[in-house]
């Protein structure tokens, strides 16, 4: 399980690597190492499943959501299956962090997804921050919303 930060990752790849042995199962919060793994150096046996299940919220949300009783909705996808077996256990991590929904994607649209959401719409929601929490766009239609309606910071 390699919940660490991107940067982290790449640090910590040399000492954790000779760790991942055949059979074994690796799996990600977030496939960004794996994606970019020309720069990260990120590059996962070819002998071991690889899988991912992404959350759709922070680790403090998630513990949060989880000790409620509730879930968050969670990405999963398979990068390597050698086992045969590899989806299964992408789900089962997502039920057993308490995902209320998860839909099947790739690593790499889940890299793109990822920075699109925190780059594109977080970073620059606040310049339309009056536009999406008025009464005209309800509280469940925002995050999609603004996904479609980012343009070019005003003012």
């Amino acid at each position: 399980m390699n919940l660490l930060s991107d940067a982290a990752q790449s640090q910590t790849w040399p000492e954790i690597a000779p760790l991942i042995t055949k059979g074994k199962t690796l799996y990600f919060s977030h496939g960004f190492s794996v994606v970019y793994k020309d720069d990260t150096k990120v590059v996962p046996p070819k002998d071991v499943d690889v899988i991912l299940c992404a959350p759709k919220g922070s680790g403090v949300t998630v513990r949060t959501l989880f000790k409620e009783g509730r879930g968050i909705n969670a990405s999963i996808a398979v990068f390597q299956d050698v086992s045969g077996k590899a989806k299964e256990k992408a789900v089962a991590i997502g039920v057993g962090i308490g995902a209320g929904y998860m839909y099947e994607t790739t690593f790499q649209k889940e890299v793109y997804s990822d920075l699109y959401g925190e780059r594109g719409v977080v970073s620059r929601t606040r310049y339309r921050e009056d536009f999406v929490t008025n009464d005209l766009v309800p509280a469940y239609g925002r995050y999609p919303y603004v996904h479609r309606s980012l343009g070019p910071p005003s003012g």
